[in-house]
This record gives C-alpha cells, structure tokens and sequence, in this order.
C-alpha cells in the first residue's frame, strides 16, 4: 500500500521547506565506465574487492522475491513515549534490499550524483554504500545495533557514533529521558541526555499522527542542529526517498528504486568496517565539514 505524500505533513516549526530538485548530471558512457572499472579494480585491496563482490551478489544476481507487505492499518488507542519509541524506523519489517540514486546539494545547487545499494536487516542493522562514477566505494555507512559508521576508503576514515540514538528500528532502553509532544498534524518525541542535572537534547522524532510513521529526525549536538532526515513517498512503512540536511546548506537526496522485502542479505554484510590500519575519529569530526560559515 503506498500512502498517498502529495498532502505533505507540515512540518512548520520544525523544518523550513527546502526546494532542493534539480536533474542528474549525465551518465559516462557505458563502454568508459566499464573499461574504468576493470583498470581500476587491479589496485584494490582485496578486502575491498571481496566487498564489492559481496555487493555484486546480493544486489544483482539473487533471484528477486515478490512478497506481498502487509496493509498499513491507522493507529488507534492512545499514543504514549513508549509507543513513539517503539514506531521509530523500519518497524515489523523483517529485510529490505534496494539499489540508491544519490544527488548532492549545496546552497539548493546541484554539486553532483551517485548511485548505490541500501540494505536493512531485523532488528538493527542497516548499510548504505555509495559508488562514484567508476563503480568504487565513495562513502559506506553502516548501523549495526548502537554503533554507526562512516567510512571513506579514499582517505582511509572510519568516523564512528555509538548511541542508542542511531537505532533503526525503534529505541531501547537507555539512558536517555524522553518527553511528548502534540503538535498539530505531528507527535515529536524529545531524546535527552542527563549530564550532572542537566539534560542535553539529541534527537527530535517526527511522526504522523495516522500512522505513527516516523516522518523526519533531527540529531543535536551541544544545543545545535547538526542533521536533520526527512523520509516521504512511503511504501507500508519504507521510505522511498530520503532527505539529509546540514547546517551549512548542504543537502543529499536518497532515492530507493524497487525495494525488494523479505530479501536473504548475510549477516556478514552488515558487519562494522575493521578499524585496523585505519584512522578512527569521531563522528562529529565528519560534521565539521557541513558546518555553517561563521
């Protein structure tokens, strides 16, 4: 069932409304890509190799399964913090698998396109790999339970975030105080952290009030937005498209094209990145990039 997006939730208050449409860039011609890729795969490491494989594999030679998703029901009975936490991400959904276009914004101006493979397995684990115009590995990121990754192959970083903040599939006992809020067309689950009486705020949850989909999330970082993620164009409870904006006017739509559910992904896919011989900084390291002009 796809839920009809024309009727856009107002997220006024919470996120001003960004026009970040523009075409994709043209493609190399087939014949230079591949001749490129082979070239290029004779200088890999073989752990890189073996991951490209493994993408390969699953991406493109699995026999595809069409499985029937079950109808989205509207919530009834009352909404609770509990209930919110629970709804956060791919809820009841037990795998998904699903080739990525990518466009890179900044100041609303096209800087640039991607293509990629998205992946997602019960309960919480989550990769999106991103390939530059010769099929190589720009960017991997990977959730697997509380940890999430950032790795850049060319430069050789991983950028790490470990919090229950990240989960993808609902938020589990932690250590965080939560409160909510009812906002007109919305419910905003607030996630704070206690810090010697004080309570920082980390994230903001946005949900519909129909379904209880998670329609957006916004990560904090010492009083300041740093991320903010916007998913629309719903199939049952799978985003179609994904927005991620940063501070600094920076933008990334991500387009999920044919999702297949139920798919058999290895465990081993999902596996955090080896941090050995490789230079490990801390996730916000990666944000300093996207910061605003000061």
């Amino acid at each position: 069932m796809n839920i009809n997006t024309s009727d856009k939730i107002n997220l006024a208050g919470v996120a001003e409304s960004r026009n970040v449409f523009r075409k994709f860039q043209n493609a190399l011609p087939l014949r230079i890509l591949v001749k490129g890729f082979l070239i290029s795969v004779k200088y890999l490491p073989l752990g890189l190799i073996r991951i490209l494989l493994i993408c390969i594999l699953i991406f493109s030679c699995a026999k595809k399964q069409t499985i029937r998703q079950p109808e989205l029901q509207p919530h009834t009975g009352p909404v609770t913090i509990e209930i919110l936490k629970q709804s956060v991400g791919l809820k009841d959904i037990e795998s998904i698998k699903s080739p990525l276009d990518v466009k890179i914004f900044r100041d609303g101006e096209n800087a640039g396109s991607l293509n990629g493979v998205f992946a997602y397995k019960y309960p919480d684990r989550m990769r999106m790999s991103f390939f530059g115009p010769l099929g190589l590995t720009v960017t991997d990121i990977i959730i697997s339970s509380d940890l999430l990754q950032t790795y850049i192959p060319s430069k050789n970083i991983i950028y790490e975030w470990r919090s229950p903040a990240v989960s993808f599939n609902g938020l589990r006992d932690s250590s965080f105080i939560y409160s909510m809020d009812d906002s007109g067309e919305i419910f905003i689950l607030s996630a704070y952290k206690p810090d010697n009486g004080y309570s920082e705020l980390v994230a903001e949850y946005i949900f519909d009030k129909k379904y209880l989909i998670n329609r957006a999330i916004i990560f904090y970082k010492d009083g300041y937005e740093i991320i903010e993620v916007e998913f629309s164009d719903f199939i049952v409870r799978i985003p179609g498209r994904i927005d991620v904006f940063f501070p600094n006017g920076a933008a990334i739509e991500i387009f999920l094209k044919d999702p297949e559910f139920a798919a058999e992904i290895p465990d081993d896919y999902f596996m955090p990145v080896d941090s050995k011989d490789k230079y490990v900084m801390p996730f916000e390291d990666i944000l300093k990039n996207f910061a605003p002009s000061r």
